[in-house]
């Protein structure tokens, strides 16, 4: 990160915030307290610039309720973003621009991030913690396994049939969601909202669909 002309790039770390200088707002809130309530699939360029921008700000606020967000990459496009975020303690740049306006950010909201395929237990863990409210996500209109022209869910789908046969070994945010849900009722644990952030009409509705069809 370049914090004025001429002047030598400072890494993006926890450690370094304090270096990069006043011309450049970074988090001025304790991420050490940020409580995981959100858990969010697919933490891609809308998300990083939308719902974690949305809690950075809640964040800046004050006050008793610290809620951030835990990211969860599932696709093997995911895990060049997580180790980006390994690598600045999970803070990121956010260059907000309009016809005669810039402005350039550091957000503080991710708490964590897990590359499913490598951490699959801590994954389920994570979603079925009690501190989890929510679990959002964008996974792009294919990922409901929902056909266009019929509306049917796609349950011969190779990654669908494995997550039914293994459960507790899920690829699918189908199968990690139903697992979790499934240990959450096991331990008697207060339920979660399922948000889908995609731009797809009635997504609400659409994740439903999937995830009843698929349970």
């Amino acid at each position: 990160m370049q914090t004025h002309a001429g002047q030598t790039p400072v890494p993006l770390r926890a450690s370094t915030l304090g270096q990069i200088g006043d011309t450049i707002p970074t988090p001025r809130y304790d991420r050490n307290c940020i409580v995981p309530g959100l858990v969010h699939i697919g933490v891609g360029g809308f998300n990083r610039s939308h719902l974690a921008v949305y809690l950075d700000d809640l964040l800046a606020l004050g006050g008793p309720n610290r809620w951030g967000e835990f990211g969860v990459g599932l696709l093997a496009g995911d895990k060049p973003i997580h180790s980006a975020l390994m690598e600045q303690d999970f803070l990121y740049g956010l260059l907000e621009m309009d016809s005669d306006h810039q402005r350039y950010r550091v957000i503080g909201s991710l708490a964590g991030h897990l590359y499913a395929p490598d951490s699959s237990e801590a994954v389920l863990a994570r979603l079925a913690s009690a501190d989890t409210a929510i679990i959002s996500l964008t996974v792009t209109e294919g990922g409901y396994f929902i056909e266009d022209a019929s509306g049917r869910f796609l349950a011969d789908r190779d990654d669908i049939r494995r997550d039914l046969e293994d459960p507790h070994h899920p690829r699918t945010w189908l199968g990690y969601v139903a697992e979790a849900a499934s240990r959450r009722m096991r331990l008697g644990s207060a339920p979660f909202t399922l948000l889908s952030c995609d731009n797809l009409k009635g997504n609400g509705t659409t994740a439903r669909t999937a995830l009843l069809a698929f349970g």
